[in-house]
């Protein structure tokens, strides 16, 4: 939760102009809070994970687990992408889920393909993570 402060310019009869002085219009200062349901908590983790039965001993994917603190249960879709110790995007990943009130880890499943095509060795970052969400409130999600 956190407070933003707002700045509403109203212009009569047209639309303001970016840095606009105008003698005809309404300026209006307003605090706003914004209160999420879901914030990231700073916890990963990441490991190595091989779908093949019986397992070939190389990964499919990189998983990393994202820690989130739900306050409000729903639906919630996690994306990241990755890159390279170049700078250079190699590939993204999502989860979306149900998920409870409180701290868990949701897993990014990077694919093993795209980050052996990227071909670079090294450090892998982690950027851009964005959380979505919607929440139940009265049998509608919003």
């Amino acid at each position: 939760m956190s407070d933003t402060r707002m700045r509403v310019y109203l212009k009569y009869q047209n639309e303001p102009q970016a840095c606009e002085n105008d003698s005809y219009g309404e300026v209006e200062d307003y605090k706003i809070r914004i209160n999420s349901v879901a914030l990231f908590t700073d916890n990963y983790s990441d490991y190595g994970i091989d779908v093949d039965e019986p397992p070939n001993g190389y990964y499919d994917y990189l998983a990393i687990d994202v820690g989130v603190n739900i306050t409000e249960s729903g639906y919630f879709e996690i994306y990241g992408s990755l890159y390279d110790e170049l700078g250079s995007y190699v590939c993204s990943a999502y989860n979306y889920s149900y998920l409870n009130n409180g701290n868990q880890s949701v897993i990014l499943k990077f694919d093993g393909i795209n980050i052996r095509q990227n071909g670079v060795n090294g450090t892998y970052t982690l950027k851009y993570l964005r959380l979505f969400g919607s929440v139940l409130i009265c049998g509608w999600f919003i």
